[in-house]
């Protein structure tokens, strides 16, 4: 077992390793599973000052590694027939080649002008095909990544290519409704399948070849066949958008995917619907057969595969991980490796022999918009797509409380600077208040017009700020009564801020401006032009300056002296950077992909991370070690 646990210790941490290779002795051990012999080996090995670790599973799960490299969404993946290979597809414009069994990057395809819309190997492997949005089909040498030379125009974006069963042919779907197919060996077209009435986005050959199925945006798959161009029929039944298509292996059955959120199972010899796969709570835009037909996975917008039995249409398992939308699967040519590509430009490799049950982890059902401290650091707030909040104690990392009311997205909360009071915003397009002593909620506040992205407290808790895409509104928090709207620029609100004295309202633009208002006359005083949208702001203690997530800013007749010592302090402060924990200027902690923060907070030496998981982690830094720069300066 130590040896397992040391291989897969290695996997679930080598992109760190090539990083940062110190790491190896905070992040690698810190983030693997609690049980792993590894990590229980070495555990005194782990820095000082970290106090309070993020809770972790209890046992390696069935996602083995995360493949890094891509700077965009990965559309398309594929194994080679020898098991050797994995290739990636993405918007980025590139196709990478990976190693399945280390996970190491082998090569990059750098030739497409436009985003990869998907890839396929050839039955023998020798060759690989791309299609893309810069209109072409281009074929490579799979070993090598050159060029074969053939360029296979199309008058629009091309989505999706598939080889034949004996690698004669090459078909293509395009966004101008046609479906083309190809002699791959000379790159001429041999002729174009005409029938839809919107974008192709799929086609499949059965096993034998003689069949071939595509899928569209007009509701339906049609059936040709290959080797004339004859149609075979259509098969209705989706409710909107087809976006895959794949034939059983050795079975009967052809599987299609949609916007409609469902897979459905079709007997293609004579077009009839077989039965409906329901599940998904997004669309479903990919799916794959494993090699011998008994295992389907289909991928979706909900950040979800799952595993179903196509004979029976069971679910048998849910593979999570992704953080944003899944677009495509692929089983190993044995059916026991899984490959996924999703809009988190990451590329996840899973093993299907392991068991699912590895420990879970408390959380929200979907993505964390938003966190936020108690003002005395004993609670902490989080908001998320799943329309509520949950309330949680970050000294152990427990949940104490789930907030219900919204009917949609939480996007914003704030506790009140006296403690009594939480405020919450939604897309709902209220604001409600709730009572933190006893979890009730003080009613819902009514007037905006669209969601409700930022709430946030006057210093002494009288005034409640909450803003919209359309105006800022003031509340009084103890009677829930409208004190005022300001209004004077249609766009969304990142931020507002209310001034110690309770007579200036800061609010913060997604165009790159800040605008100061008179609370009384409800007129703008000033509008300042940052570089960036800023996303958090407070006044000073003064109220004389903005403290914001881009630097100081000055209001008139502000001493010059007093924002330098300002600026100078915010730079020792703990804070998370795309996939780093840092303290000050300096990398300390790397964050792997499950573990990197959609929103965070930071209270004196606590950090709160709320994750596209749902999940709600804390990290507790010790000041004292920390400040000796202990053993972290090496790992940057």
């Amino acid at each position: 077992m130590m040896v397992y646990d040391g291989k897969r210790f290695v996997l679930n941490s080598r992109s760190v390793m090539e990083v940062a290779p110190l790491q190896i002795y905070s992040s690698a051990l810190m983030f693997s599973p609690m049980m792993n012999r590894i990590r229980c080996h070495f555990w005194d090995q782990t820095p000082r000052w970290i106090k309070i670790m993020p809770a972790v599973q209890d046992n390696w799960n069935m996602m083995l590694q995360s493949l890094e490299g891509h700077s965009h969404v990965v559309e398309a993946v594929a194994f080679s027939p020898d098991r050797q290979l994995i290739a990636s597809a993405s918007d980025d414009r590139t196709v990478r080649f990976w190693d399945p069994s280390t996970g190491a990057s082998r090569r990059i395809i750098e030739r497409h002008s436009n985003a990869v819309s998907d890839v396929v190997f050839s039955p023998n492997g020798q060759f690989l095909a791309t299609a893309s949005r810069d209109k072409t089909v281009r074929l490579w040498d799979s070993s090598t990544g050159a060029s074969r030379g053939s360029i296979m125009t199309h008058p629009y974006w091309v989505n999706a290519v598939a080889f034949s069963a004996n690698g004669q042919l090459l078909a293509s779907a395009s966004y101008d409704s046609i479906v083309r197919l190809w002699d791959p060996s000379t790159g001429a077209l041999v002729r174009t399948l005409k029938g839809h009435s919107y974008k192709v986005y799929a086609v499949a050959f059965s096993l034998h070849g003689h069949l071939l199925a595509s899928a569209s945006s007009d509701k339906t798959i049609r059936l040709w066949d290959s080797s004339t161009g004859d149609s075979r029929g259509i098969l209705k039944g989706h409710s909107e958008d087809v976006f895959a298509v794949a034939f059983q292996p050795h079975g009967q059955l052809l599987a299609s995917t949609s916007h409609d959120k469902t897979v459905r199972l079709w007997d293609p010899s004579i077009g009839a619907l077989r039965g409906t796969l329901e599940g998904h709570s997004g669309p479903v835009r990919a799916m794959a057969f494993t090699p011998n037909g008994q295992l389907l996975a289909s991928a979706s917008d909900d950040k979800t595969v799952r595993l179903w039995d196509p004979s029976t249409g069971a679910l048998l398992r849910t593979l999570e991980g992704h953080s944003h939308i899944i677009h495509a699967v692929a089983f190993s040519p044995d059916g026991q490796l899984l490959v996924s590509g999703a809009s988190d430009n990451i590329v996840r490799l899973w093993d299907l022999s392991i068991e699912a049950g590895c420990g879970t982890l408390q959380g929200h059902s979907h993505e964390v918009c938003k966190v936020a401290f108690s003002p005395g650091g004993q609670l902490l707030a989080s908001a998320s797509y799943d329309h509520t909040i949950k309330l949680w104690d970050p000294s152990t990392g427990a949940l104490l409380r789930t907030l219900q009311g919204h009917s949609d997205t939480v996007y914003a909360v704030a506790f009140s600077p006296d403690g009594r009071l939480l405020a919450s915003g939604s897309r709902d397009k209220t604001v409600r208040l709730w009572d933190l002593s006893t979890g009730a909620s003080r009613g819902a506040l009514e007037g905006h017009r669209t969601l409700v992205r930022v709430v946030a407290f006057s210093p002494d808790s009288q005034l409640l700020a909450s803003a919209s895409e359309e105006s800022v509104m003031l509340w009084d928090p103890s009677t829930g009564a409208l004190g005022g709207i300001l209004e004077g620029n249609h766009r969304a609100v990142g931020a507002v801020a209310i001034s110690p004295g309770g007579q200036l309202v800061a609010s913060a633009y997604c165009n790159k401006t800040v605008r100061l208002w008179d609370i009384k006359t409800k007129e703008t005083i000033q509008i300042f032009y940052t570089k960036k949208a800023i996303e958090d702001m407070s006044f000073s203690k003064n109220g004389s300056y903005l403290k914001t997530s881009q630097g100081i800013i000055e209001f008139k007749h502000l001493p010059k002296k007093e924002c330098r010592s300002q600026s100078n302090s915010s730079s020792c402060q703990l804070g998370v950077t795309e996939n780093w924990l840092k303290w000050g200027t300096k990398n300390i902690l790397w964050l792997p992909p499950d573990y990197r923060a959609e929103c965070h907070s930071v209270r004196h030496n606590v950090l709160a991370m709320g994750h596209a998981s749902g999940k709600v982690t804390f990290i507790e830094i010790d000041l004292d070690t920390i400040s000796l720069g202990e053993s972290f300066q090496s790992h940057c």
